[in-house]
């Protein structure tokens, strides 16, 4: 089974998943108790969001870029490729591999927050539209 890359440096898609499902746990911790915003339900969903949020990295030429990014194979300057999909657009596409249990309003709100993981202006101009 081949590997996915999650990073230029080389660090693996499930690990960095991995490092950012343990930093809600911590983040968690510093919320003891279950209050009317920070519910179970909460905590639970934002993991959800956590393990889609990078999936749209497995697509072919994200991981073809990051393999010639890793051997040197590209410029010094990262680039973008025109053909390159933002991978936080692709990601959603992608959770439909699993079983979700949860509400539809809270579903399009995980979504919405991993498609706009890395560009959250264009996310604050929709919502004050």
């Amino acid at each position: 089974m081949t590997s996915l890359y999650a990073k230029d440096d080389g660090e693996r898609l499930r690990d960095h998943t991995r490092k950012v499902i343990a930093g809600i746990s911590r983040i968690n911790a510093c919320f003891p108790g279950e209050n009317t915003i920070f519910t179970k339900e909460f905590w639970n969903y934002l993991e959800w969001g956590a393990f889609i949020h990078d999936l749209g990295k497995a697509s072919r030429n994200f991981q073809n870029y990051l393999k010639k990014f890793i051997k040197g194979e590209t410029p010094e300057e990262r680039i973008i490729l025109d053909d390159l999909a933002p991978h936080s657009s692709l990601s959603p596409a992608f959770s439909n591999w699993f079983e979700w249990e949860t509400k539809d309003e809270w579903r399009k709100i995980i979504l919405s927050a991993v498609f706009f993981h890395h560009d959250r202006s264009k996310l604050y101009n929709i919502l004050q539209e």
